[in-house]
């Protein structure tokens, strides 16, 4: 069996219907797939716990050979290693963001024990809406350092304190429904 090489994924000509697969000689479970509209995919098959699992590596030519060979190998070792890629990809999607975060502050906290519950929600609309769409876990203490910086500069001081002020009451409140996703800011 032929090693998949630039030549052979550019010489590859769609099925009629469905899908069809090259597989490389030299990595087991490593494919280039095609599709009936002419669509090309890396892809790495192989058992996890006794399930076949197909993990879409990249779509050709967007990724090389040589990128897509060393992503397979890495699924490889991490299935060797016992865990399950296409469950961690899974969960991985399923972190929270702070905009979900800011909704669970605002429904369960802020709207029951505070007045001033709608400055809080201008707040988040406003000067934290860029963070909207931020993993919660990708979130640092630089970037908290970085936005009162800029806050104080664009907006004073008071803002930019009172916008620091809410993020910690956020961490705080929100910590204890979602102990284990995010980790409070220092």
């Amino acid at each position: 069996m032929p090693s998949l090489t630039k030549a052979v994924a550019d010489t590859m000509q769609p099925p009629p219907a469905g899908q069809a697969f090259i597989r490389d000689g030299k990595l087991r479970g490593f494919a280039l797939r095609i599709t009936a509209a002419g669509v090309k995919s890396f892809v790495f098959e192989g058992r996890v716990r006794g399930r076949v699992r197909r993990i879409t590596l990249g779509q050709y030519p967007a990724i090389n050979v040589g990128f897509a060979r060393e992503e397979a190998l890495r699924i490889k070792s991490a299935i060797t290693q016992g865990r399950d890629p296409v469950l961690e990809r899974a969960a991985e999607r399923k972190v929270l963001t702070f905009r979900d975060l800011g909704e669970v502050y605002l429904q369960r906290y802020a709207q029951a024990h505070k007045r001033t519950w709608k400055r809080d929600a201008q707040m988040l609309a406003g000067y934290l809406a860029a963070w909207n769409r931020h993993k919660l876990p990708d979130i640092t203490t630089a970037d908290v350092a970085s936005l009162h910086e800029r806050l104080g500069r664009e907006n004073g001081r008071y803002a930019a304190n009172r916008t620091v002020a809410l993020l910690r009451t956020i961490w705080r409140e929100t910590g204890a429904t979602l102990r284990g996703i995010i980790r409070p800011l220092a």
